[in-house]
């Protein structure tokens, strides 16, 4: 018998025609379904799954109360790697997909407060897109991608999301970039570069926001091998930005993992140095409020205290607070819902609980 994998039914919409429309709502399943047969109007199915629900595609919103998704979100064809608000109540979405809810929309897509697909919104990308920064009208995108709307764009960009037009700001990357942060004066980018903004440059660089070209900051920035150095997120918080991924030196001050800058010179700040006395891998996600920054990744111990994947720093001092949720696995990424920090990885325990 014929094996299908998560249930997609195509269902017959009139008692002759079969229809090529997928029902969106629909359930899906955890395992093989080897057996379908409908009575009335129920459809039973059987197989080696132990879970049914709805399909959801790669993204979703859940309820910040009762974790129920929202059906009527988009579904998007492949993984999701960035989001960030519209400020209208939408999301900007970026990512490995080439299609949202059946439209032909590559890489970067644009979701309204009302659910809908924006369908004037499509930048036709090269590649996909590994993040996204909105800073006023404009959003800046970090990725693999090396064109946007067929015209050349290395691995960085900035569209002008209100005209949905490609401006002409081009710092052109000779490699992939993993984090984009912009505000008065600067553009900070991290990633796997060498050379960005007509200069040499490794892992994290500072451009102008209207030339692209690099400012003559971070020139010293390592951390070993090229093809693993990179930084994966910036957030700011007290005139700091702080910034994490793989790396072992900023500006010639050994940082392992984790630094912190002065907003306005840049400077590494010379106390705030948590990974002074680090055992892990590597940084992965970063979030910041009040005097805590919210660290997650692949880790044992930082800032000299046992703590397993996740941490909360302080924004002085970068001593590790008493908050330990201890996950069992890497953590990959954290956002803020009100006062709760919600938390995305390859853990099955964390609080002390199964999740």
């Amino acid at each position: 018998m014929k094996t299908v994998h998560s249930l997609l039914l195509f269902v017959l919409l009139t008692p002759f025609l079969f229809s090529q429309t997928l029902l969106p709502e629909f359930v899906g399943t955890n395992g093989d379904v080897t057996a379908v047969t409908a009575a009335g109007n129920s459809v039973y199915i059987g197989g080696t799954f132990s879970a049914v629900s709805f399909t959801s595609g790669t993204g979703t919103l859940l309820d910040t109360a009762t974790g129920e998704a929202d059906r009527s979100f988009p579904k998007f064809n492949d993984r999701i790697l960035s989001i960030v608000t519209d400020g209208a109540g939408g999301w900007f979405v970026g990512g490995l997909f080439t299609h949202v809810q059946g439209y032909p929309i590559k890489h970067l897509a644009h979701i309204n407060a009302d659910r809908t697909v924006d369908t004037l919104f499509n930048m036709n990308m090269g590649g996909f897109v590994y993040t996204i920064h909105r800073f006023d009208s404009l959003l800046y995108l970090g990725g693999v991608f090396q064109t946007v709307n067929g015209i050349t764009r290395n691995h960085i960009a900035a569209v002008n999301h209100i005209t949905r037009q490609l401006t002409p700001w081009n710092p052109n990357a000779n490699n992939i970039v993993t984090a984009v942060y912009a505000r008065q004066g600067y553009v900070l980018a991290g990633g796997y570069f060498t050379a960005i903004g007509g200069q040499t440059q490794l892992t994290v660089a500072a451009l102008d926001p209207v030339t692209a070209l690099r400012l003559p900051k971070f020139l010293n920035a390592t951390g070993g091998s090229i093809g693993i150095t990179h930084v994966k997120r910036f957030v700011e918080s007290n005139r700091r930005i702080y910034f994490g991924g793989i790396f072992s030196q900023i500006d010639g001050a050994l940082r392992t993992n984790l630094c912190a800058v002065d907003t306005g010179t840049l400077g590494v700040d010379s106390l705030w140095n948590p990974g002074a006395a680090y055992n892990g891998f590597g940084i992965n996600d970063m979030m910041a409020s009040g005097d805590r920054v919210y660290v997650a990744g692949m880790f044992s111990t930082i800032a000299g205290t046992p703590r397993n994947n996740l941490a909360a720093l302080d924004t002085a001092t970068a001593a590790a607070k008493n908050w330990n949720p201890n996950p069992n696995a890497d953590t990959w990424s954290m956002t803020f819902v009100g006062a709760r920090l919600a938390v995305g990885g390859m853990f099955s325990t964390i609080g002390g609980k199964q999740r």
